[in-house]
């Protein structure tokens, strides 16, 4: 007999449900990872097929996003111990 626990585990990373709790849990480390500014000014929307979706509140807000871009999508898979963050889209 197998423990719940294993169970669990089993079931959640077969239907898919684990990669998209870790693809969520961008949300919650967004301040953290880009700073006080730039989550002030810049807020995740949703994740879809490992592109995370932005909204900006200024063009310049969005243009300094696109500039850092790649960075960005760094740090937050080095956060998340994982690369599930492949693009960024800002609007």
């Amino acid at each position: 007999m197998q423990s719940l626990k294993k169970v669990l585990k089993e079931t959640l990373k077969k239907t898919g449900v684990k990669q998209k709790l870790k693809a969520n849990s961008t949300h919650l480390v967004w301040r953290e990872v880009v700073g006080d500014k730039i989550s002030q000014n810049v807020e995740t929307k949703e994740i879809r097929n490992g592109v995370l979706f932005l909204e900006a509140k200024t063009p310049v807000w969005r243009n300094e996003i696109q500039l850092i871009k790649n960075n960005i999508i760094d740090k937050l898979n080095k956060k998340l111990k994982n690369n599930i963050i492949k693009d960024l889209r800002i609007k």
